[in-house]
């Protein structure tokens, strides 16, 4: 099980043990942090499976100087770093947790293409997880100057750091953090 699979289980299990809840029961903050999501992350996966970005995506999958995990993450930052410019040229910001999730989910998306593609080599063990995790290090790298603030930077590394963690039970051997 990759770090995107572990995740993903941890988090679907808090939902099986509690009731579900009532769409009026939630509090507002929930709701306007779950509104955010997936108008984020349907905003991210529209642009991957919308013809300009699927092209952009088969444009970047193959260019010649990098392999499929480097092309496949370099499209994915390109991607976060949009919707965090946008999101935060409006004034607002996205939390860790949810920049983390809408990364995961259009690294699976541009994976996706990539599989569909047959003069691509198929997806290995462990290539999603790199994928992302690279992403997410060139993202950090990449996004223009005051666009995270320190706390935001420190609340990104916990929450990968979080992510890592549940993976290494089953792969001692992680790479570190990216900076």
């Amino acid at each position: 099980m990759g770090l995107l699979e572990s995740a993903q289980q941890t988090q679907q299990q808090p939902e099986q043990n509690t009731p579900q809840a009532q769409p009026a029961q939630q509090s507002k903050p929930e709701q306007g942090q779950q509104e955010m999501y997936e108008r984020l992350a349907s905003m991210a996966l529209q642009y991957v499976y919308s013809e300009k970005g699927a092209a952009m995506v088969q444009e970047g999958l193959h260019l010649e100087h990098a392999d499929i995990v480097q092309n496949a993450a370099n499209i994915v930052s390109k991607i976060l770093m949009r919707l965090i410019i946008s999101v935060r040229t409006q004034g607002g910001a996205i939390p860790a947790k949810m920049m983390i999730q809408i990364g995961m989910e259009t690294s699976v998306a541009v994976l996706e293409i990539a599989e569909a593609d047959q003069s691509l080599p198929n997806a290995g063990p462990g290539q999603l997880d790199a994928v992302f995790m690279k992403a997410i290090d060139i993202t950090g790298k990449e996004l223009p100057k005051g666009m995270l603030g320190e706390q935001e930077r420190q609340e990104v590394r916990a929450t990968l750091e979080q992510v890592v963690q549940m993976q290494q039970p089953t792969q001692p051997n992680q790479q570190g953090m990216p900076q």
